[in-house]
Parts: structure tokens; sequence; C-alpha cells
């Protein structure tokens, strides 16, 4: 077989030549993992809630102000500190006889 010869496919040993890493099947096995994140369902779902969740809190902050507690977490939190209003300590009032009346069966 002559030098000339382009039939033989095969690279050619080079050496002191060294892949390299995202060139390795290690390299192009973490970019295939990685590209599967973009285009699997479980992703496209994560990214929606965590969206939904950043979204939520900026427009009820917007909505509601600075000193509203924003779901039930920040409202103990705040409870606890004695931050709350005498308007929102009045509504948890209201909203627990409702929901009291509606177990006992009591009404006013």
């Amino acid at each position: 077989m002559s030098s000339n010869d382009t039939t033989d496919a095969r690279a050619k040993f080079v050496p002191n030549s060294k892949r390299s890493f995202w060139s390795s099947r290690m390299g192009v096995a973490i970019v295939y993992y990685c590209r599967q994140w973009r285009y699997g369902t479980a992703p496209k779902f994560f990214a929606a809630a965590v969206l939904y969740i950043i979204g939520y809190n900026v427009i009820v902050r917007q909505w509601k102000g600075e000193g509203h507690p924003i779901n039930r977490f920040r409202w103990r939190i705040m409870e606890r500190r004695g931050e709350l209003s005498e308007e929102m300590l009045m509504k948890k009032r209201v909203v627990n006889d409702y929901f009291h009346s509606r177990l006992t069966g009591k009404y006013d």
C-alpha cells in the first residue's frame, strides 16, 4: 500500500497528541445529557413552576405592598414578631370564627 492511497479512512497515529476534553467520550456524554435537559418534559414543568412562583411573589409584592405577608409562611413569621397590622389581625379573627362556625354548625 502506497503512502498516496486515500482508501484507508483510519486516523493516523500522531505521537504526543492528546484529545481535548470536549472531544473525548466523557465530554461528548456530558454535552449529550445537557442537551437532554433542554428537550425533556420534566425540565419544562420545573421551569414553569419556578416561573409561576417567582411571578406570583412579584405580583403580590407589587399589589399588596412591602409590608404585607405574601404567603402563610411569611404571615406566621410576621405574627410571631408582632409586625401584623390591626386590620390583618381582625381579618384573621373573622376567618377563624367563620371556619369554626362551619365546623360546629353554630352561626351568629
